[in-house]
């Protein structure tokens, strides 16, 4: 899922009600009820990255919340850039 312009609160409020909602469903398998789960990973990007890595980190949190136990949702963090020693001029 996309949320253009959502910051990383609004992303994992909007993550876990989504897996709320999964979570308060079952599956019917015949006379069997299977309660069903979601595995979500989320990130976070002003829009000036390149796609392929916003997607492999919101892959990376998806895989830790599947690592973390189930049913649960992880944050990636954007990748925060270096400083590169350069000062600005006074």
């Amino acid at each position: 899922m996309l949320w253009p312009g959502a910051d990383a609160t609004t992303v994992r409020i909007a993550g876990e009600r989504v897996r709320e909602r999964i979570a308060a469903q079952t599956f019917a398998a015949g006379t069997t009820a299977i309660p069903m789960t979601a595995s979500i990973g989320v990130t976070s990007s002003d829009g000036h990255e390149d796609p392929d890595a916003v997607v492999a980190r919101a892959d990376g949190a998806l895989y830790g919340a599947k690592g973390a136990g189930r049913d649960r949702l992880e944050v990636e963090a954007p990748r925060r850039l270096e400083p590169c020693g350069i000062t600005r001029a006074r």
